[in-house]
């Protein structure tokens, strides 16, 4: 089975955010391994040193999610996991602090995801990252989720 990793920089503090992201976490584990893992956002607001962590933390095909990123809709997002899937047993999708990410973490990245340029708090983007995967996986299975 694949393995899809979620990676955040810092803790979800809101327990409602956390149940919304283990249910998504429930829904994705019938395509694939998933797993949500949590890096410690810098007490010194450096984003070199959150690199260091999500550096260790990156495996296989990785998606930065980061407002510079291309915005694709829900079918293009799904074609670009499924042809990630293909290619790679794990993806790692990356979620960097408030302060964004180190260029490394940039450079690191295989494709860069837009979700607008709106600014999102970042518990309730991972929310929405879930969901997102969780969608790109129903269109990539022709299930009825995606309308």
């Amino acid at each position: 089975m694949k393995k899809l990793r979620l990676i955040a920089v810092g803790r979800m503090k809101e327990r409602y955010f956390a149940d919304a992201v283990d249910e998504y976490a429930k829904r994705i584990g019938r395509f694939a391994d998933f797993s949500v893992c949590e890096v410690r956002e810098s007490r010194s607001e450096n984003v070199e040193e959150e690199a260091d962590a999500l550096i260790k933390a990156l495996k296989g095909y990785v998606f930065l999610f980061d407002i510079g990123g291309v915005q694709l809709s829900s079918k293009q997002f799904a074609d670009k996991i499924s042809d990630a899937m293909t290619a790679n047993d794990c993806l790692s999708f990356v979620i960097g602090s408030s302060r964004g990410v180190s260029q490394r973490i940039r450079a690191a990245a295989d494709c860069t995801v837009s979700f607008g340029n709106a600014t999102f708090p970042h518990q309730l983007f991972r929310v929405m990252a879930a969901e997102q995967i969780y969608r790109a996986l129903t269109i990539a299975n022709n299930l009825p989720y995606h309308k």
